[in-house]
């Protein structure tokens, strides 16, 4: 059997639209969704594999990054920092160079497992902002790394389609 191409997400069309402020909420639904047959993956992850993804790029913010960006792409990024922390957020469909399939924190995980991790990593974040200044974006205060973490959840979770009825 040979495995699918993969999905080029810069192309995937109907997505899901969200305007996220509580994020357990919305993490709580796909886990309910994928647990009861309701969600379909519209990109190349599962819901397990977007959560843990998601739990995982807060925890980098206390933990330390797998990477560190050249400046020059700090320079660039640095400039774009509003759509990082807004409702634009980041593009689908974006690598990041050197990184293995193009990003970090891509384990295939059960939905319970993702959910869990995600839920602790949150209220991690919740409890107070990282120590240490951003890698790209220097330091931030709580509200903006809340407001990167959010714009980063809204971009994975809207590759997730949740069927509502039959």
């Amino acid at each position: 059997m040979t495995t699918p191409a993969p999905i080029n997400t810069r192309q995937v069309s109907g997505r899901r639209t969200l305007y996220l402020t509580e994020p357990l909420a919305a993490v709580w639904e796909v886990s309910a969704a994928a647990r009861a047959g309701r969600l379909t993956p519209l990109g190349n992850w599962s819901a397990g594999c977007v959560l843990g993804h998601l739990a995982a790029w807060i925890d980098y913010g206390f933990d330390g990054y797998p990477s560190r960006p050249p400046w020059y792409v700090k320079m660039v990024l640095r400039l774009m920092k509003s759509r990082f922390f807004g409702a634009a957020g980041s593009p689908a469909g974006v690598r990041i160079s050197g990184a293995p399939a193009g990003t970090f924190a891509r384990e295939e995980l059960t939905v319970e497992e993702g959910e869990r991790r995600f839920v602790l990593a949150w209220e991690r974040l919740r409890a107070g902002p990282p120590p240490d200044p951003h890698p790209i974006f220097g330091r931030l205060t709580h509200d903006q790394w809340s407001a990167m973490q959010l714009a980063h959840g809204r971009l994975h979770l809207s590759f997730l389609e949740i069927k509502w009825s039959d």
